[in-house]
């Protein structure tokens, strides 16, 4: 990834490894959450949510907070479950 103190420029390494994380949370979530939400919608959600997240000073956690953003963004609020 990008050195974290300099924020240089993105490289085509820096891209790939990018691009590795989304198919791996888009894949997550399309277990958790397809049939009910359709996997285009999936993908679409967790790629605007990294773009969100693209300037974040520290992106080691980027993955997990995109994962959980969506996955409470798609499946809506819980109920409790009955006593």
């Amino acid at each position: 990834m990008r050195d974290r103190l300099t924020r240089g420029p993105l490289t085509t390494r820096d891209a790939v490894d990018v691009e590795q994380q989304i198919q791996g949370v888009v894949r997550r979530l399309e277990q958790a959450l397809v049939p009910a939400v359709p996997a285009a919608v999936v993908e679409v959600e967790v790629r605007q949510s990294f773009a969100d997240w693209a300037d974040a000073p520290v992106q080691d956690f980027v993955p997990v907070l995109v994962e959980r953003q969506v996955l409470r963004k798609l499946r809506g609020p819980r109920q409790p479950s009955p006593a």
